[in-house]
């Protein structure tokens, strides 16, 4: 062949494999893009990440308890210093009200009042005063009532939920933030939903990325999120071993 003709041949097959490869990629690749998913398929798939986050967590609320009263709120050296605060509040009605879509899960309340799980950031000077932590404070000293506990090792932010029996009756995720922030990075919504699932969130967002790795749709997370929430609602209020809970909130989950 003349090398005019391979020259020619050569080109139409770099041409190809231009067309082929982003088809390979997007077939071989960890995950198809979710933005063609239907309304049904992203509650199908919430579903089954859900039960799959309820074989490796056990913690519940107490189906009384719902709906379950929660706040944010961001220390005053923040609010005078940065414009986050209004971004934070924001995101945090935005998925307070997207877990209420169906059905009331959450009621969003003062710091001040009386409370079943609070996000709060700021300096903790600051939170120590206010009412909901002195009620707080002595669950810290209570070992057998504490039911999920993560501490920041490098300053005195902290995750904390307590309760009995398996049950998480109060939940709290406190951000000992300054006011030098260079960004609003900061999330309320994942910090109110650690409070409220501890353990359960990490393994929803393991598995959401495991599917659809940087593009899954935002909202697949709090779709798992609200049916976890709303399966808890509706189980017995009686103390289960952690094998009965499983079963019988997975079995919720597949009936919903």
């Amino acid at each position: 062949m003349s090398d005019p003709g391979r020259r020619n041949l050569l080109s139409r097959m770099v041409a190809a494999s231009v067309v082929v490869l982003p088809l390979a990629t997007g077939v071989q690749g960890p995950a198809a893009s979710q933005s063609a998913l239907t309304e049904d398929e992203l509650e199908r798939i919430s579903r089954e990440i859900a039960i799959e986050a309820v074989k490796f967590a056990s913690l519940r609320w107490p189906p009384g308890q719902f709906p379950l009263r929660v706040a944010f709120a961001a220390g005053e050296n923040l609010k005078q210093n940065t414009d986050c605060s209004e971004e934070w509040q924001r995101q945090f009605e935005e998925y307070v009200r997207f877990i209420n879509a169906k059905s009331k899960l959450l009621t969003p309340t003062s710091i001040n009042d009386a409370l079943d799980a609070y996000v709060f950031y700021g300096a903790f000077s600051e939170l120590e005063v206010l009412p909901v932590f002195k009620l707080e404070e002595a669950q810290f000293q209570s070992i057998e009532r504490i039911q999920s506990r993560n501490q920041d090792r490098f300053s005195r932010s902290f995750q904390f939920g307590y309760g009995a029996d398996g049950f998480i009756e109060f939940g709290s995720n406190f951000k000992d933030l300054g006011a030098n922030l260079v960004a609003c990075y900061r999330n309320p919504a994942e910090a109110l939903a650690d409070a409220l699932l501890p353990s359960y969130v990490g393994i929803v967002s393991a598995q959401v990325y495991r599917r659809f790795g940087d593009r899954a749709d935002p909202t697949l997370a709090w779709r798992a999120h609200r049916r976890l929430l709303s399966a808890m609602s509706w189980l017995p209020d009686n103390p289960m071993d952690t094998a009965q809970y499983k079963r019988a909130l997975i079995r919720s989950l597949s009936d919903e």
